[in-house]
């Protein structure tokens, strides 16, 4: 690996990140202190790996990993919130310096050149009852952002940052839905409730979500993730959070369009 692609350990936070480990491990219940030494543990390999000079694969890997595993974890209380602020902070950092080095489908492809193939194809109807089609949209760069369920939290925080951020959306010229197996008239109440401006499809059967592999560890749910397909049809862009705890960061969306019709 070339010195410019070695990544760089960020000290500061994860300092931050180790320092509220130690001493929430402390005044934790004995049932959660194992959970706390796991992740020290996986700081001190990530923290070795990164000053050991490891390849950026291997270290994606390791990040990863931890991500996945902090899913799992359960963190009771305020010390238990101040432990995953510190950590999505400290891991956000060493994100942003792997996706400037490779980007962003380098990175959560895996560390495998993303492999393009056409999008499914499917009709489903949206909180209006009208039919809404992926292939009359051919042409046009099109946004699927599955999620679990309308009216439950981070659903909710997800689609009204997407809401917040609407005048970016537009700006790329991109057709941007939701996609959940809610129903056409959960659809309508969330959207109206909380002043949605896009279109919400209602995939009840799960086979829409099946098809572009948003399996989630919840029956009967959708998993939270994010396809961009580009003008000609393609998928350009596909992440996937089969635990769904945490919601997309819409300026990582918008450079997943604006790249969409590079892949």
């Amino acid at each position: 690996m070339s010195k410019g692609d070695r990544l760089k350990f960020p000290p500061r936070l994860g300092e931050k990140y180790r320092e509220a480990l130690v001493t929430q491990k402390e005044f934790a219940p004995e049932s959660e202190r194992s959970q706390y030494k796991y992740h020290l543990e996986a700081l001190d390999e990530l923290e070795g790996a990164i000053n050991k000079g490891a390849d950026i694969k291997t270290i994606s890997k390791l990040l990863r990993s931890e991500r996945h595993n902090f899913g799992w974890s359960y963190l009771s209380g305020q010390a238990g919130q101040k432990v995953e602020t510190t950590y999505h902070e400290f891991a956000t950092e060493i994100e942003k310096q792997i996706i400037r080095a490779k980007g962003f489908d380098w990175y959560y492809n895996g560390g495998r050149k993303m492999e393009t193939k056409l999008a499914p194809d499917f009709t489903l109807r949206d909180g209006q009852g009208n039919e809404w089609k992926l292939s009359n949209h051919r042409g046009k760069t099109v946004v699927l952002l599955f999620y679990p369920g309308d009216n439950t939290p981070v659903c909710t925080a997800q689609l009204c940052s997407v809401r917040d951020h609407w005048s970016e959306y537009q700006a790329t010229g991109a057709e941007v839905v939701g996609i959940s197996t809610d129903t056409v008239e959960s659809h309508k109440g969330f959207a109206e409730k909380n002043q949605l401006p896009l279109r919400l499809l209602s995939d009840t059967d799960g086979e829409v979500s099946a098809k572009y592999g948003m399996k989630s560890w919840l029956p009967g749910r959708s998993a939270r993730g994010v396809v961009v397909i580009n003008k000609e049809g393609k998928i350009a862009y596909h992440k996937v959070q089969p635990l769904s705890l945490f919601r997309p960061k819409d300026d990582e969306v918008l450079s997943a369009i604006a790249r969409a019709d590079q892949i």
